[in-house]
């Protein structure tokens, strides 16, 4: 992300404060998402380890009061490479209480 802000191609002189980089003209005259300021690094999200907090301790209690099962064998599903990892159909999932 830190390579789309500090392009050259989008924002001439990139290390150089410039506040009118941000006018409507000026944002309409390049990419959308050539300027995506909270994603990562010390500007993130201030949620962002709260909501990590959060995924991890709702992940451990569904780990721990149910068995995650397919039917489907591992070498069987087929992966497709997009942003994401992406299974090339539905996986269908038998969730049973401990």
């Amino acid at each position: 992300m830190l390579g789309t802000s500090k392009n050259p191609k989008y924002f001439p002189n990139p290390e150089k404060f410039n506040p009118e980089r941000f006018s409507e003209k000026e944002i309409k005259s390049r990419p959308a998402y050539s300027f995506i300021p909270f994603s990562g690094g010390p500007r993130k999200c201030i949620g962002y380890k709260f909501a990590m907090m959060m995924i991890l301790n709702l992940s451990a209690k569904l780990l721990r009061n149910y068995v995650f099962e397919t039917k489907e064998k591992l070498e069987d599903i087929v992966l497709l490479p997009y942003i994401t990892i992406t299974p090339e159909k539905p996986i269908k999932f038998l969730i049973k209480t401990r």
